[in-house]
């Protein structure tokens, strides 16, 4: 029974640290998924103590001392030794990774019979367990809010909630300075470079049912040029030529501005086909070549 469970330890080493290289997220899978599948780092490295500590052998003969200092240098060498042969295939390498991969093979180790103080133990536990949920909380974090994305369309956002935030990429933060309606709105700085803004990454892909984008912006500013760019998934796996997508420029006055884009005209932009208003992938709000840096509030992002 003892060598099924060491063989099956095994395995299921093997499969996970090649799933460290292969398979997993891509462009287009959602945060949770994402977030889920850095757990993969802490579970791999927990089994990785408990069979090489915990399961017979001369490392379980070693004191419990030893066996941390070891865990930590095993886990934190084959942790950079990942992230860098994932850096070589062009993967994503995180150095928060190889903080999950300590935390997996503390795991591992304090979670397996070995000598300690009873009263230590529980403290060693209490704190890992603590640390167990404060990884966690990001990814509960994006499924309460992939709930919410779905059950509060044809709203994209409207920045009730931070969370709504990690929708968009780009630097911003939900701001109570200048909602338009609620208690919060998008804070997007916007800097000198030749393009600076915000970017809708996740959201429902399907606005085929819908006639117009709608959202507010406030610029501090008179006469403020911003542009809209809208693209399909066809649009990003082809050349993304700017000719294959929506791009339409708008002319801010000081305050609040509303912004109203028909979808028919958005599935007409392309010059060789129709943008597929079912498979939206991208909006873009974003600024070109300012010549001092600004800010801009976004608010009410939505489908009509």
């Amino acid at each position: 029974m003892i060598k099924i469970k060491k063989n099956a330890l095994i395995v299921l080493m093997f499969l996970m640290f090649f799933l460290f290289f292969f398979g997993g997220p891509n462009y287009e899978s959602s945060r949770s998924f994402k977030e889920f599948w850095n757990f993969g780092h802490i579970v791999f490295f927990a089994v990785f103590a408990h069979y090489f500590f915990c399961s017979g052998g001369a490392l379980a003969q070693l004191s419990t001392l030893k066996k941390l200092l070891l865990t930590m240098i095993f886990s934190l060498l084959l942790g950079l030794f990942i992230e860098y042969i994932q850096y070589g295939i062009n993967r994503d390498p995180d150095i928060g990774d190889v903080l999950r991969d300590g935390l997996g093979g503390l795991v591992g180790l304090f979670f397996s019979p070995i000598l300690l103080n009873a009263r230590l133990k529980i403290v060693v536990r209490v704190v890992l367990s603590v640390l167990l949920v404060v990884q966690g909380l990001p990814w509960l974090s994006y499924l309460l809010d992939e709930y919410d994305a779905k059950s509060s369309f044809p709203v994209l956002s409207d920045f009730e909630s931070e969370v709504q935030s990690s929708r968009w990429t780009g630097s911003n933060s939900v701001s109570d300075r200048e909602p338009k309606t609620g208690s919060g709105s998008l804070e997007v700085p916007l800097g000198t470079e030749k393009y600076s803004g915000v970017g809708l990454k996740y959201f429902p892909r399907d606005w085929s049912h819908y006639q117009s984008l709608y959202f507010d912006v406030f610029s501090h500013e008179q006469n403020f040029d911003i542009t809209v760019r809208i693209n399909d998934r066809q649009h990003r796996k082809g050349a993304q030529d700017y000719s294959d997508r929506f791009n339409r420029s708008f002319k801010l006055n000081k305050g609040w501005n509303s912004i109203v884009i028909q979808l028919d005209e958005v599935s007409k932009a392309p010059l060789t086909r129709l943008l597929d208003l079912s498979d939206v992938e991208g909006l873009g709000i974003f600024v070109v070549a300012l010549s001092s840096p600004s800010i801009l509030y976004i608010d009410n992002v939505k489908l009509q």
